[in-house]
């Protein structure tokens, strides 16, 4: 198992291992870079984000398109 991430509805990083999210996880950062060396306020991302979902089980890349699509008029996009 693993993990991927989309945006705008394409499939930008996969994260190899690891397991699905659990109650042990401590901290979720959206919007952040992490980077090895650099004080934790640091390396947000430059820019707006303006929706975020997040699910309690792995969507297929259809359902993933298909949300996108969904929204896109919305964002305009």
């Amino acid at each position: 198992s693993g993990s991927t991430g989309f945006v705008n509805g394409e499939q930008k990083l996969t994260a190899a291992g690891g397991t699905a999210a659990t109650s042990t996880i401590k901290e979720l950062s959206i919007g952040r870079i992490s980077i090895s060396g650099t004080a934790p306020s640091a390396n947000y991302v430059n820019g707006n984000i303006a929706l975020v979902r997040i699910y309690n089980r792995a969507l297929s890349v259809d359902e993933v398109q298909r949300n996108f699509t969904a929204l896109r008029t919305r964002f305009n996009i």
